[in-house]
Order: structure tokens, then C-alpha cells, then sequence
């Protein structure tokens, strides 16, 4: 039987965490600080190349941070290679990290040293809502991520669409979710270079499929764990 021509479509959303940057393995407080991609997720943003060309989306979308402008670059070349085109990443700024004010930069160590009050709130799985000084509150995050989604399917019903992001707005956005408080962000979002599925139909959300990374190779992961392991 044919599809009413007024059914709702279903769009696909292929969410992102960026590759992991220096800054990463050094445990630095990232938010708005700015690093380009470490050598080793350059060949995890590879990794996740070889596995989207193999998919029907043509637009993918970014934060405007350069560690996610980088990871999405490498996927739009590959994609764009394929299909003998020039797919350009677009750059939205809602789907930037949250500004982590005064801790932003800053070694996870020397954070805890200067701002021990704060980073205890911070870590209260039940607190709902947080800010740094001079930073973002979690509910500014969340608001300002779920309207760029919301953007990005209303550009493409019923499409494949890809959108690189980070880790603070993706685990506020699966923690309300989960309908849990925003202080479970950290529980919730997914690793750096994961693959994330979610379907827009009846102005609702589904996830689909959620932190897959077994795209990634197990010795790129080693070597990048080892990395982690020696500290700042």
C-alpha cells in the first residue's frame, strides 16, 4: 500500500562526538578552548569516514569549534570523493561545547585545585542545573543544542543527515532524555569519535542506536588509551 503523500517522514540524525585532541588526553577542562585534532583522531575521524560513505546522507553539519570542523571535514572529503562533489561542512552554532567559564583550559587537576566548591557542585550526578563563573548554565546548553537539532530536521524532513558535536551537549541531551537531572551529563555522553542514531517522526525523538564505536580500531583505541593513562 503506498505511503500517504501527508504521512509524517522520518529523518535520521547521525550524531557525532568529535576526535579526540590533545587537550583530551591531558585531561584539560575543554569547552569554548579551541584545539585542532590530536594525529591519532585524525585517524579516528578516518575511521569514521570509511564507515558514513557507505550511507545515503549529502549534508552534514558542525560546531564551530575547529576539533569538530576538523572531524567532519575528513568526513564530508570522503563522502564528497564518492559522489564526485563538494560536500562543505556547515557550521551551527548551537551545537558548540558549553563554555565552562573560569575552568575552561584548564588541566582537570589545577581546576579541582583552584575551584574545589564549584568542581564539587559540577560533579553532583542530581543537580539539575550548574555554571561555572563566567560560563554557560547546563539549561542554556541544553536549550540552544535541542533547537539545533530541531533546526537541522526541519531543513531535511525525511532525510540522512549527519552533525558533528561534543560531549557536554550530547550528554545533557540524553540525560533529559532519559528524563534524568542534568547533572548526569557525564553518564551520558558518548565517546569521543562515536556514532549516534536518532529519528525525528510525530515531533518526537527515538535513539536508534547509541556511542558505537566499532568502527575504531582496537589498536588506534590502545594507543590513544596509553596516551590518556600517562596523566597532564
Amino acid at each position: 500500500m503506498p505511503t500517504p503523500s501527508n504521512a509524517p517522514e522520518k529523518t535520521e540524525l547521525i550524531l557525532i562526538r568529535h576526535a579526540v585532541t590533545e587537550a583530551n588526553l591531558r585531561h584539560v577542562m575543554l569547552g569554548r578552548t579551541n584545539p585542532p585534532l590530536h594525529p591519532l583522531g585524525v585517524l579516528q575521524a578516518q575511521a569514521i569516514a570509511q564507515v558514513l560513505v557507505k550511507e545515503h546522507w549529502q549534508t552534514i553539519y558542525t560546531s564551530p569549534l575547529l576539533r569538530a570542523m576538523q572531524t567532519a571535514e575528513i568526513i564530508a572529503q570522503t563522502r564528497g570523493s564518492q559522489l564526485h562533489q563538494n560536500i562543505v561542512p556547515l557550521a551551527l552554532p548551537g551545537l558548540a561545547e558549553m563554555d565552562l567559564g573560569v575552568i575552561d583550559g584548564l588541566p582537570s587537576y589545577q581546576a579541582y585545585q583552584k575551584f574545589r566548591m564549584a568542581m564539587d557542585q559540577a560533579l553532583d550526578p542530581e543537580g539539575d542545573d550548574f555554571v561555572f563563573s563566567g560560563g554557560e548554565s547546563r539549561v542554556a546548553v541544553h536549550q540552544r543544542f535541542q533547537l539545533a537539532l530541531q533546526e537541522i530536521v526541519h531543513r531535511h524532513p525525511g532525510q540522512q543527515v549527519c552533525a558533528v558535536t561534543h560531549g557536554g551537549p550530547l550528554g545533557l541531551w540524553f540525560a533529559r532524555s532519559h528524563q534524568e537531572p542534568l547533572g548526569h551529563l557525564r553518564q551520558r555522553q558518548p565517546q569521543h569519535a562515536s556514532i549516534t542514531r536518532v529519528t525525528y517522526e510525530n515531533d518526537a525523538w527515538q535513539i536508534a542506536q547509541f556511542n558505537d564505536v566499532s568502527h575504531l580500531p582496537t589498536a588506534l583505541q590502545q594507543s590513544i588509551q596509553e596516551l590518556a593513562n600517562q596523566g597532564p
